[in-house]
């Protein structure tokens, strides 16, 4: 009873560290929306005060027709100038590049030493029934994780699908080695935190290289740190089992996607911009696949 009641009173820290990271976020993504200044008279084309100086001489002088061609000729070069001002470059989507690549290199190098000869013997010696029994407890020590975030999108179906797998699978899948909820129709359906944050407007921000974790960026980063808190395993393990399961779980992950890296890198000049633009728009593709319904969409505050 003791050991459930600190699972209880850990959730319900972080709940309350959840709904305080969704306030903060979308508080920050007003602020710091980007304000456009007026402009200045120091900003004002050169040529616009040499037009009018002209329009006045000729106005003095008498000659009303090469005013009015001199007005609209003004007109003109103003809307261009102004239309130029506007089309500015887009700030970079990775201003900490350079950190960035020093980290992927670290993290390259400790994937060389331990993660792929761990994968590889992972691929070549475990039955493959036993590796999708493994990826199928991943996936359901997953699913409280889902349904906090499906919870908080307003997604109600979809968070009591992830309750019943949760509960079938715990029970009669044996921990979730076995799928029998997917075999009464109930499917798989993933989120995460990130998730959560881009649907109540929070800015994706920078991207960012995290150690040993590697692509993110600023929100999703933010959202990874949640996510841990919120799962399962992260209350009814040991710190010692929790680093040997995060290592455990980070080896089946890099198997599971190692001849698809192998074949990228092979095609590619430049391995960390291929990897930043996979992530990026993988990621884009995979929050935008399942938008909201335009109900939903008016019971949140802010939304992407």
């Amino acid at each position: 009873m003791t050991q459930w009641k600190r699972i209880k009173e850990s959730g319900a820290r972080c709940l309350a560290l959840f709904g305080l990271l969704i306030g903060l976020g979308s508080f920050l993504g007003c602020v710091c929306a980007p304000v456009k200044e007026p402009a200045s008279l120091s900003e004002i084309p050169t040529n616009e005060v040499m037009s009018e100086a002209a329009a006045a001489e000729n106005t003095e002088a008498g000659d009303p027709s090469e005013t009015v061609e001199m007005a609209v000729a003004d007109v003109d070069v103003a809307d261009v100038d102004v239309d130029m001002e506007e089309e500015e470059e887009p700030p970079s989507a990775d201003p900490y590049e350079k950190r960035n690549r020093k980290r992927f290199k670290r993290n390259r190098r400790i994937e060389n030493c331990c993660v792929d000869p761990l994968a590889s013997a992972y691929l070549d010696h475990v039955p493959e029934g036993m590796q999708v029994g493994f990826r199928k407890v991943r996936h359901n020590l997953g699913e409280p994780l889902n349904l906090v975030n499906q919870f908080f999108q307003l997604r109600f179906v979809d968070a009591t699908v992830s309750t019943t797998r949760f509960c079938v699978n715990t029970t009669i899948g044996l921990l979730g080695f076995y799928d029998p909820a997917t075999r009464m129709g109930l499917e798989r359906v993933h989120s995460d935190t990130g998730e959560t944050l881009y649907r109540y407007g929070v800015p994706k921000g920078p991207y960012l290289v995290l150690p040993l974790v590697g692509p993110s960026t600023a929100r999703d980063g933010l959202g990874t740190i949640v996510d841990f808190f919120l799962r399962p395993d992260t209350y009814l393990l040991t710190p010692a089992g929790q680093v040997l399961f995060v290592g455990g779980e980070g080896v089946v992950r890099k198997s599971e996607v190692m001849e698809q890296l192998e074949i990228m890198r092979r095609n590619s000049l430049d391995e960390y911009a291929m990897i930043r633009s996979a992530y990026l728009m993988d990621r884009m593709s995979w929050l935008r696949g399942r938008e909201l319904t335009d109900e939903e969409l008016d019971t949140l505050l802010y939304f992407e």
